[in-house]
């Protein structure tokens, strides 16, 4: 497993889990937060503006990821390995090239 793929998984299970913010934090608020960083993202496109893109496409994937990992239950697998494990099917059965 790629330790930065790992360490994010962790990082995240351990937010869920052990802060309090995580414990409380409400699949509707996570929505939210979601809408309005894909907002930020697509004026960072809009704008050309290569670094914030790249700084809201961070934030989009982190809230997306939260959401995928605290809604999943009891799940011993790496959620991001299958998450993309998933994409790279997809980009192959979908698309030729």
């Amino acid at each position: 497993m790629d330790n930065i793929t790992k360490e994010t998984y962790e990082t995240i299970q351990k937010l869920i889990l052990e802060s309090e913010w995580g414990r409380t934090i409400t699949n509707t608020a996570l929505y939210n937060y979601l809408f309005s960083e894909i907002y930020e993202f697509l004026e960072g496109c809009n704008n050309r503006d290569e670094d914030n893109m790249l700084e809201e496409a961070s934030d989009v994937l982190m809230i997306l990821l939260y959401i995928v990992i605290k809604n999943t239950r009891n799940s011993q697998a790496n959620l991001i390995e299958e998450l993309l494990f998933r994409t790279n099917k997809k980009l192959h059965t979908r698309y030729s090239v």
